[in-house]
């Protein structure tokens, strides 16, 4: 389904429907545990539903004794806007640290504690650890998702979805400096710009409204109200989004976005007045089902077995990427394939790594500008070819939804357009139906790597370029996954690929929310860079192997330990030339790839889970051609190639 959320990963909660084990709740402890998708009704699947199995709550209110709704409620919690008081409440919920409780119990300092009070016409959300509390009117039979509380409290209709999300990460100071700076940089950087919302066909349906201090006592509300023209598969192309921030203080704000159906600004309005900050207490947590290695069962033979001995592998494949692949139809066709020959002759020689890569890693975009990109089919059986048991090299396949290269900054006066958007109204259908024939033709296993980086602010298809809302980022990958499917594609292993750090810093923009779901992903990918380039007399920041990659073990183990990892690019600098010396801190780069073979050989909690490590061999260069980060793997680099040498020796 394009439009519907990944079943095996999602639960929802709250007064709509509930997710349960077995299609049960126990009276007591109801469990969140994900189960069979079977139980899932079209009609869910229609308004886009994160659920399992579902029970309607309606009557099954948790608490309905005035004793322990009084334990419960304080008078802070209370929404004059809606009549929200002690007298006015007929029953509630306690929701912690994942499950629905059936009585008030004690609460500790590290739980996650979310109460729901209920009147005869609405229900009060009170998110005790992210420090906010909201109503929603129960007529409009609104179903609470809080399978990524820690990143947002998701609500979803038949006409509207509701996100919100207390933001107060940042590395700036909690200053009026530091909170514009974050504003114009991290948040509304295009959503405020005429430029960015015209030339994608956008319109601010109704004014922007900029610190505006009367809709809600002691707080300033800035809203922008954007649509969607021509929305083709995005079934929600009004966009409301509100930012609200306590007046004089700037350690935080409140951020909502209703996306509807319609015009209609009810829920929108009634959401924003009946906001309040509370105190935060205990720690948010996500709750999403720990994903699974789910073999596509269309695969072709070879695709199924690299696959099988892809996850069980001891000791990672390695690679690099060199050069992009080119078509024969391009005049620097031959000059590529030549150059990328011959640099895996001297690298793999004994001389230098000694060593056999198994991947070898390409990139493609969309297009470049008006210019068309086609899957590099001719080169690609040349350069690679390989299914894990034929000695060739396996392609990884990096596809990006750019057409100039990622250019994204705001401060420029055009290049506004966000081809991911572009993808949703069918713009590209017949180029996503030519790359999925073209990879089909190729034959052998394909490590597919999809808009890789989705959560940074660098990327035509991160948030803050797509209205600040990974939604879209999702419902476009699942685009091309049925695309592929219904082209017959049996050869592609997807992997989802997000920088190790997300920015900008937000919780809304947590890497979790790109995520798609195991249906429609069959790898995890990793990204992790030391630019390395420390200058004498800097206070020295750099980050060795280990701090990194445990990092990165630490972000993903919680929910992804059942998949293979796939480091998709990785590299540590040697120093680049526009901060000191060309080559200066080789040291460390050579102890960094020691490090890491010392780390697979003792065979470290931290990197069991990675399958495949590829380093990005290319410099980053400024406009002069000077280096601004020297990754590239050269003959000069003589101790890290030893390092390389010894590692592959001692591990294989």
């Amino acid at each position: 389904m394009k439009t519907a959320w990944n079943k095996a990963a999602s639960l929802i909660l709250g007064f709509g429907v509930l997710a349960s084990c077995g299609g049960g709740v126990s009276s007591e402890t109801p469990s969140l545990s994900a189960s069979s998708p079977e139980s899932i009704s079209s009609e869910e699947i229609k308004q886009d539903i994160k659920v399992e199995s579902a029970i309607e709550l309606g009557s099954k209110i948790q608490i309905t004794d005035k004793g322990s709704i009084g334990n419960l409620f304080k008078e802070e919690y209370a929404d004059p806007s809606n009549d929200v008081d002690a007298q006015s409440i007929v029953g509630a919920n306690l929701f912690q640290n994942g499950v629905y409780r059936a009585k008030d119990v004690a609460l500790k300092n590290q739980d996650d504690v979310k109460l729901e009070f209920y009147t005869e016409s609405h229900v009060r959300y009170a998110d005790l650890s992210s420090g906010y509390a909201i109503t929603l009117p129960l007529s409009s039979k609104f179903s609470a998702d809080f399978s990524l509380a820690r990143n947002s409290m998701r609500f979803v209709s038949k006409n509207e979805i509701v996100k919100t999300s207390y933001e107060d990460v940042r590395p700036y100071a909690k200053t009026a400096q530091g909170y514009n700076t974050y504003m114009n940089e991290w948040f509304a950087t295009y959503i405020s710009k005429h430029a960015y919302i015209d030339e994608n066909d956008f319109e601010y349906f109704l004014p922007t409204e900029s610190k505006k201090k009367t809709v809600l006592s002691g707080f300033e509300v800035t809203s922008y109200h954007i649509l969607i023209h021509n929305a083709g598969l995005i079934a929600y192309p009004y966009y409301n989004i509100a930012i609200i921030k306590k007046n004089g203080s700037y350690a935080g704000f409140f951020f909502v976005m209703v996306k509807s159906k319609t015009a209609d600004q009810s829920i929108f309005d009634s959401v924003v007045a009946s906001y309040a900050k509370l105190e935060k207490q205990g720690e948010a947590k996500n709750y999403l089902a720990k994903q699974k290695a789910i073999p596509n069962s269309k695969w072709n033979e070879d695709t199924k077995a690299y696959y099988e001995s892809f996850r069980n592998k001891t000791v990672p494949d390695f690679g690099f990427f060199i050069e992009s692949f080119n078509n024969t139809e391009e005049d620097s066709y031959q000059d590529t394939l030549d150059f990328i020959n011959s640099e895996l002759d001297w690298m793999e020689s004994p001389a230098y790594l000694g060593h056999d890569n198994e991947i070898l890693a390409t990139y493609m975009h969309i297009c470049w500008y008006d210019v068309d990109h086609r899957f590099p089919l001719t080169m690609a059986k040349e350069l690679a070819g390989g299914n894990g048991d034929n000695g060739k090299k396996v392609m990884e396949f990096s596809y990006q939804y750019t057409t100039n290269n990622n250019l994204v900054n705001k401060d420029l006066t055009t290049g506004f357009r966000s081809p991911l958007v572009d993808v949703l109204r069918g713009v590209y259908d017949a180029k996503l139906h030519e790359l999925a024939k073209d990879i089909k033709s190729y034959g052998n296993p394909v490590l597919f790597r999809l808009n890789n980086e989705m959560n940074t602010d660098w990327t035509s298809y991160c948030g803050i370029f797509n209205l600040l809302d990974p939604d879209l980022f999702v419902e476009s990958w699942k685009y091309l996954y049925d695309i592929f499917e219904e082209e017959g594609v049996d050869n592609c292993i997807w992997i989802w690929n997000p920088f190790d750090d997300s920015y900008p810093t937000s919780y809304w923009g947590d890497f979790l929310s790109y995520y798609p779901g195991d249906a429609y992903v069959q790898s995890i990918g990793l990204t992790s860079y030391e630019f390395n380039n420390h200058a004498d007399g800097e206070v020295d920041q750099r980050r060795g192997f280990k701090d990194r990659f445990q990092n990165l073990y630490d972000l993903n183990s919680e929910f992804f330990l059942d998949l293979p990892w796939t480091v998709g690019e990785f590299a540590c600098g040697a120093g680049g030339e526009t901060s000191g010396e060309l080559g200066r801190n080789e040291e460390f780069q050579a102890e960094f790839v020691k490090d890491m073979f010392e780390a697979f050989a003792r065979k470290e909690d931290y990197v069991k889970n990675i399958k495949a490590m590829i380093w990005f061999s290319k410099n980053d260069t400024d406009a002069e051609h000077s280096v601004i980060n020297y990754l590239k793997i050269d003959k000069g680099l003589t101790n890290t190639i030893k390092s390389f040498r010894e590692g592959f020796e001692k591990l294989l």
